[in-house]
């Protein structure tokens, strides 16, 4: 376990935003802890920056527990599973999930662990993020000092929250507003696993009989995420996390779930960042030192070589056909020579234009977003940013649709150094005011030619502004 290391949990629920403080596994309960009420706002990396700045301290590693987050448990035949790695395997069960899930399996991030073979079936223990949910989360807690440590959701805490733990396994069943998840938790470890979207608050009676009896629990309590506990409910069978002593019980029990050096539950990891600039041209420097070297050491070779043919020459300079022979040679040493030469030449040239290619592409998107937000004004708001490698999508709502054809006009012209093109925007008007506004937009970049050398950023701009919505 993990016993020094600072840990700040940042919870979303349907009705708040948590953020604890724990120093260490050990803590009973958080050394801080800041609840306020959740916006009505749907953007996870939002969220996460709210309750991040909600305590002044900076945040150590981040663990993001969304009940925003699906899961599932799911169940593959065994005999498929044979000789999968571990990427493979979550592949595979993201493809299974996309039905049920609603994230592309090629846009989305997974987690999972086994739960146990029964009938030939494997059951995992699965949760699915967007790639770009994930990456944008990833970023607010950068901008907030802190290093994401996984993202996960809420439910089925592997330990009871009782204090002394009881002797007999105790079965939970936890309403969170997307799962119903129901668990058997023993030692940090869940003998018994079920999740799904079914199920409902009101039903917790009838739901707890369930599994109580399908568990083989001695008795069932029931957690709620959110809300007051039913006025039928007995103390020691409901509980409810507005509950402020048993919410503090319930993280440290996260905190030091999460601080296993392998935590038994399903955690979506932080993103490997890209190499910075830096580390690019290092890396650069060195395959052209390399190349270099065996440049040199051929050159050098070539050289003994052809000293070692003319001395031979020398010793047989009298037979002709001999002679004529090693000249020859000679001849073709030299060739070598020469075309090792250019392509030492070559290397260097494509080690440079390498380099510019990198620099070229780390301040082409820096570059959109100061020239988006130049042009910020009081009548459109960018909604979305996304895309691929060959074209970027921007999405958002205007209320006079001649604001972003004049957007699209200026950066059609300033975009076109960095190889982009900007076609024409779509506009769509939602006719909600007399002049048919606002309208929907749609403003599509197309990259024109990815690898071409792009021309330095002129002097004069203003890199720290970082704003993108124009309209309040």
């Amino acid at each position: 376990m993990l016993l020094g290391r600072s840990t700040t949990l940042v919870v979303l629920t349907r009705d708040r935003l948590i953020r604890a403080d724990f120093g260490s596994a050990g803590d009973a309960a958080p050394r801080a802890l800041s609840i306020r009420e959740r916006p009505h706002i749907d953007d996870p990396a939002t969220l996460v920056e709210m309750a991040l700045t909600a305590e002044k301290r900076k945040p150590g590693r981040v663990f993001v527990l969304s009940s925003d987050v699906w899961a599932h448990t799911l169940s593959m035949a065994t005999a498929t599973l044979h000789g999968m790695s571990q990427p493979e395997l979550l592949q595979a069960l993201s493809f299974e999930a996309e039905p049920l899930s609603g994230l592309s399996a090629f846009e989305s991030v997974a987690a999972a662990v086994p739960l146990g073979d029964s009938a030939g079936q494997r059951t995992f223990w699965m949760i699915g993020v967007a790639s770009l949910v994930r990456d944008q989360i990833q970023e607010a807690v950068r901008a907030a000092g802190g290093k994401l440590a996984g993202i996960l959701h809420p439910g089925g805490l592997p330990y009871v929250m009782e204090t002394p733990p009881p002797a007999m396994p105790v079965g939970r069943v936890e309403f969170w507003p997307n799962a119903t998840v129901r668990v058997v938790p023993r030692d940090g470890e869940l003998s018994k696993c079920r999740i799904d979207d079914s199920g409902a608050p009101s039903a917790w009676l009838a739901a707890a009989d369930a599994w109580r009896g399908e568990s083989g629990a001695s008795r069932t309590t029931v957690l709620l995420a959110d809300g007051d506990i039913p006025v039928d409910a007995a103390p020691d069978e409901c509980a409810s996390l507005a509950d402020e002593e048993l919410l503090r019980s319930w993280l440290a029990g996260w905190n030091r779930a999460l601080a296993e050096k392998s935590p038994k539950v399903p955690v979506v990891g932080a993103a490997v960042r890209p190499l910075s600039k830096q580390q690019r041209t290092a890396i650069a420097g060195i395959l052209g030192v390399v190349a270099l070297g065996v440049c040199y050491a051929h050159t050098q070779y070539v050289a003994t070589e052809t000293a070692a043919l003319a001395a031979k020459q020398t010793r047989l300079e009298a037979p002709g056909k001999d002679l004529a022979q090693i000249k020859q040679q000679i001849t073709k040493l030299e060739t070598d020579q020469k075309k090792a030469l250019e392509e030492s030449q070559k290397l260097e040239a494509e080690v440079r234009h390498v380099e510019e290619v990198f620099d070229a592409h780390r301040r082409r998107l820096a570059d959109l977003l100061r020239r988006l937000a130049d042009d910020s004004s009081h009548d459109w708001v960018l909604q979305k940013i996304e895309g691929t490698g060959a074209e970027i999508k921007l999405t958002g709502t205007t209320m006079h649709p001649e604001h972003i054809s004049l957007l699209a006009e200026g950066m059609s012209t300033d975009l076109a150094r960095h190889g982009w093109t900007v076609e024409p925007p779509m506009q769509t008007a939602r006719n909600l005011s007399d002049d048919g506004g606002p309208w929907k937009f749609e403003l599509r970049l197309r990259d024109l030619n990815s690898l071409q050398p792009v021309a330095p950023t002129p002097t004069g701009t203003n890199p720290a502004r970082s704003t993108i919505v124009g309209m309040p």
